[in-house]
């Protein structure tokens, strides 16, 4: 270990304490000499203790019975399902709502697009189009994101009403 710490001088507050009380005597300081850290830290003598181990124990899993474990593989096989069944719906209601709306943006867009070339040649100006491709796309992804978070919040509140109906809560 290094010697570093031990030429290290630890100051004290020189300010006087404030009293409370009104004294007549003058208040007078003491000068003090900082303490060295070799002689503020006692040297304690530690036992040398072999094999200082940590174990830790795992908790015990409580033995059910057979009742409790039929409960909970068929909570388990019913929360598999409703989870999938949740998904499906949001995946279909994403795909269909969100090409819905993007074919709808993509062909209002391409629709003003052409209007806008149409007039714009007749006056011999360049038109300024519609960018209807990213919009479009923008839109069926964050309706499609939309119906998987919900579909992820709905399958988990089905879960969660399965666990309690067959499982319920557990004491502890």
């Amino acid at each position: 270990m290094s010697d570093i710490f031990k030429e290290m001088q630890i100051p004290f507050n020189s300010t006087p304490s404030v009293q409370a009380a009104k004294t007549t005597a003058p208040v007078q300081v003491m000068e003090q000499k900082p303490i060295m850290v070799k002689d503020a830290i006692a040297a304690a003598k530690v036992n040398k203790q072999e094999g200082d181990t940590v174990e830790i124990a795992a908790p015990k899993k409580k033995k059910e019975g057979p009742i409790k474990r039929l409960k909970r593989g068929i909570a388990n096989v019913k929360k598999f399902f409703a989870t999938v069944g949740e998904y499906a719906k949001g995946l279909t209601k994403g795909v269909l709502f969100g090409g819905v709306a993007g074919c709808s943006l993509y062909g209002v867009g391409a629709l003003a697009n052409k209007v806008k070339t149409a007039v714009a040649s007749k006056k011999n100006v360049d038109p300024k189009l519609i960018p209807h491709k990213p919009i479009a796309i923008a839109a069926a992804a964050l309706i499609f994101i939309g119906n998987m978070w919900k579909a992820s919040l709905n399958a988990t509140d089905v879960r969660s009403d399965i666990h309690d109906r067959y499982i319920g809560t557990e004491k502890k």
